[in-house]
């Protein structure tokens, strides 16, 4: 590059000349001459590395390429956090810097890179902390609800009388004696049930007992739905299907849900406890590299004041005063 194009574009089409499918170097090497401009005094009689035609030009291609970068490439809203600054940026800046001449402006722009990074990785550092504050909070209440759950499920394996082969007995609301023939049983719930279907209003009714339960039935027209529902210290249902002897099947099968439940609760409470051991020692952790940072950023200001720049805070000043 022998000069600064006026636009981002046109060095980018010159580099994609060489870096282009194809290529049969494995290796190429880009060159870019620069001007350096000529130091002064300034009214503080404090010399100051003056501008060169390149260094202006480099540091408008500073300014297309970030908004170019940041307004056009960037289509996804849910992104939180940014990379630091893209390579294309960082080589017109480090060119924009090479053409004053000044060591220091090739220092600065190397700090500021830097200094957005440790931001960055500040700024996540913070969501973490937040983050596992939130779980500390949520993890206990969550997981004194779930030990809830298995207390009530663990009553209800207590509670639960077997009703398998000969031990099978049902007993329904108005009749004398509980049913222990199964396909009687089965025609008087799925009677019941089509009787109960009948109605155009919702309805559910306490039926009888079985495997030491209450037995509910209950009907929902929105959803054309019946429902035959074990009643504990948690509920089991079932949907009653198309025949009787289905029907009894599946309530049959319905106490299967209490084991299934103490599983899946002990799993949860295992997992959430480790989980709950594990962010513990993770809260209130400093940030580590805050030494890093502090130190970058006084080095930053010492140079914005040797190199007569102002910083974010003080041109946001002289805005609102203007």
């Amino acid at each position: 590059h022998l000069d600064c194009p006026l636009r981002p574009t046109d060095r980018w089409q010159r580099d994609g000349r060489i870096l282009r499918p194809g290529n049969m170097h494995s290796e190429v090497e880009i060159v870019s001459y620069v001007t350096t401009g000529k130091p002064y005094q300034n009214e503080e009689n404090k010399q100051i590395q003056g501008l060169s035609p390149d260094s202006y030009l480099y540091e408008v291609n500073v300014r297309k390429a970030r908004f170019i970068e940041e307004g056009l490439y960037q289509t996804d809203d849910s992104i939180r956090t940014i990379e630091d600054i893209d390579e294309t940026t960082l080589d017109f800046s480090l060119l924009m810097a090479t053409a004053t001449g000044d060591r220091r402006l090739l220092e600065k722009v190397e700090l500021d890179n830097q200094i957005q990074k440790l931001l960055i990785e500040e700024q996540d550092w913070q969501g973490t902390q937040i983050a596992i504050a939130q779980q500390l909070d949520q993890l206990p209440h969550q997981i004194e609800s779930i030990q809830q759950a298995l207390n009530a499920y663990q009553h209800d394996a207590k509670t639960l009388i077997s009703t398998q082969r000969e031990a099978f007995q049902l007993m329904l609301d108005g009749s004398q004696t509980p049913y222990t023939k199964r396909s009687e049983a089965a025609q008087a719930i799925q009677d019941m049930a089509e009787a109960l279907s009948q109605s155009k209003n919702a309805a559910k009714q306490a039926i009888g007992t079985f495997a030491g339960f209450e037995l509910w039935i209950e009907h929902e027209p929105v959803f054309q739905t019946t429902i035959l529902r074990l009643q504990g210290e948690r509920s089991y249902e079932t949907e009653v299907r198309e025949t009787a002897k289905g029907t009894l099947s599946a309530l049959e099968h319905c106490p299967d849900q209490i084991a299934k439940s103490i599983q899946t609760c002990n799993q949860s409470l295992q997992m959430l406890t480790v989980e709950l051991e594990q962010i513990r020692p993770l809260f209130g952790q400093p940030f580590e590299k805050a030494d890093v940072l502090k130190a970058a950023l006084e080095r930053q200001e010492q140079l914005n004041e040797a190199l007569g720049l102002m910083t974010e805070a003080q041109m946001d000043a002289v805005a609102q005063a203007a």
